[in-house]
């Protein structure tokens, strides 16, 4: 079985389906993400972790050292990379 997620958000595969997905691949499912955006307009944090300026650097940085490759996931593919 072949598996695309599609996902508007960086973290939404986190926060909606993460388990699901890592189960999917962990049975054998060949699981792919793809997200729409880098995540430049989502919140700078309190205290800020950079400048607004930044954010779709920093947020692009933290999904590729996140979880996916530990759930046995392939990608991210983001469509502001492409």
């Amino acid at each position: 079985m072949r598996v695309l997620a599609f996902f508007a958000h960086p973290d939404d595969e986190t926060i909606l389906i993460g388990g699901t997905l890592a189960l999917l691949a962990r049975l054998g499912a060949e699981v792919h993400y793809l997200i729409a955006t880098r995540g430049e307009g989502g919140e700078v944090g309190g205290p800020p972790v950079c400048e607004r300026s930044q954010l779709g650097l920093v947020r692009s940085a933290a999904r590729l050292s996140a979880n996916g490759a530990s759930w046995g996931l392939s990608g991210p593919v983001s469509l502001s990379a492409l």
